[in-house]
């Protein structure tokens, strides 16, 4: 890793970070507490020490903009994280010639509402930066019809590189990964044009024939990989009042 990536990897994440710096357009679907976030950061760190990208624009729940702030500052060694966090008012003024405007944050934050709502400010943003466009809790666009799923989709082709984290890629079936894999590699058609035909196939045949596509796109450290201790459970009986 480069010199000012600070944060010390541990071992269970240096092959995530691995793939998904070598992918560039990857997902990462490891459990809650094994570090998605640094181990995006790590992979970030590489690809601008490469020359590949300059900027991050992370779209993802309100509630994870503090924990992308902090977490910058701890794998990067700095007290203040440069990072902009997005809204209405921000994202009007970038109606402006996109030679007049600069953003001068290194990350720039956005809820999967504001994308929604803002896909044409965000496409300038995107075209005027080398960005890592990363969706953070993405399955929250597992509907491919739904508005946010769109918007996402139509940022994709902009962006240098495209990471995708979640915990849980395929909440209710399979075929939520159509619209998760298509953002990843939205001119590739990976997964196929129709959704309605994935979700017929997979629902039929698991994902028999797209599993040698999808495998190598994806990684995810399982909780057996984090080494910790069995937990003990202690029954405390309290009887009601």
């Amino acid at each position: 890793l480069p010199n000012f990536f600070k944060r010390k990897l541990m071992d269970y994440q240096k092959k995530s970070v691995k793939h998904l710096f070598e992918v560039g357009n990857a997902a990462n679907f490891s459990v809650p507490g094994s570090g998605k976030t640094t181990i995006a950061y790590a992979a970030y760190s590489l690809m601008k020490e490469r020359g590949d990208v300059e900027k991050i624009l992370v779209i993802c729940p309100m509630s994870a903009f503090m924990a992308w702030e902090d977490e910058y500052e701890d794998c990067f060694g700095v007290s203040k994280a440069p990072s902009l966090r997005l809204d209405g008012s921000i994202l009007k003024n970038f109606y402006r010639p996109i030679r007049d405007f600069s953003i001068r944050q290194e990350i720039v934050l956005s809820t999967y509402q504001l994308a929604s709502l803002y896909t044409t400010q965000l496409t300038m943003f995107l075209t005027r930066y080398n960005t890592l466009l990363i969706l953070d809790e993405s399955h929250h666009v597992k509907s491919p019809d739904g508005l946010w799923s769109k918007s996402v989709r139509r940022l994709a082709p902009y962006a240098k590189k495209r990471f995708i984290l979640t915990g849980t890629p395929n909440p209710n079936s399979l075929s939520d990964i159509w619209s998760q894999f298509t953002f990843l590699w939205p001119l590739n058609d990976l997964l196929g044009t129709s959704h309605h035909y994935f979700k017929d196939y997979v629902k039929a045949n698991d994902l028999g024939r797209y599993r040698p596509i999808v495998d190598p796109l994806f990684m995810r450290i399982k909780k057996d990989d984090l080494g910790l201790k069995a937990p003990k459970a202690k029954t405390i009986l309290y009887p009601i009042p």
